[in-house]
């Protein structure tokens, strides 16, 4: 089960209780979590392209504007027209076609991950390992997002994926779940923000009425 208690003594995550099965020691009210893992491939999963594009494709359309911008400045229609003629097209549509190729070599040679999830007190955490090598575990990457970080929370149900903005609209987290792990986050989250004021919540669906 996704939902457990984080024991600091023992520095291990154990059933929920108001003790400590491992030392005996009191719990407290926020050594509650929800902690959970899953394997993700990011090459056929559009959120996790995403986080690249939406930097490297506007940078390209600026660099364009500016180019065209100038160009008009210094030439007037004539130079515009040869611009549009001669390099500007195709150099736009070669630097598109390099980024959409690199980020595909990248996540195809990364291949299948591994995600740590936690969401506790503080906020949500993620911890992501190379999924290569079942025996050795490499962390390719960590992510630390407090709550009051978080100004939109999207959950996509038929995914089974919980959405961080943060602000509201920069997707800053994905947390992938299985169905068990979905419900026992969703609960939390919740929980968590139910008196926030300053967190959009997207419209509700069906069995996620505040969270979703």
């Amino acid at each position: 089960m996704p939902i457990v208690s984080y024991c600091k003594k023992c520095k291990a995550e154990v059933a929920p209780a108001s003790t400590c099965e491992l030392c005996g020691g009191k719990l407290q009210k926020t050594a509650a979590r929800v902690s959970w893992s899953c394997l993700h491939r990011p090459l056929t999963d559009w959120l996790a392209w995403n986080a690249p594009l939406r930097i490297a494709i506007p940078t390209i359309v600026l660099v364009a504007v500016v180019a065209f911008v100038f160009e008009a400045v210094q030439s007037g229609p004539i130079g515009l027209q040869l611009l549009l003629k001669t390099w500007f097209f195709p150099l736009i549509g070669g630097l598109l076609f390099f980024v959409i190729g690199a980020v595909f070599l990248y996540y195809l040679r990364r291949g299948n991950e591994l995600n740590f999830f936690v969401l506790d007190h503080k906020g949500a955490h993620l911890q992501l390992y190379s999924a290569k090598n079942p025996d050795h575990l490499h962390l390719i990457s960590e992510r630390h997002l407090a709550w009051s970080e978080i100004r939109r929370i999207q959950a996509l149900p038929e995914r089974n994926a919980i959405l961080f903005y943060a602000p509201k609209n920069w997707l800053s987290m994905v947390l992938y779940c299985d169905a068990q792990a979905f419900l026992d986050a969703a609960g939390y989250i919740q929980a968590r923000i139910s008196k926030a004021k300053d967190v959009r919540l997207s419209k509700p669906a069906e069995g996620l009425d505040d969270i979703t």
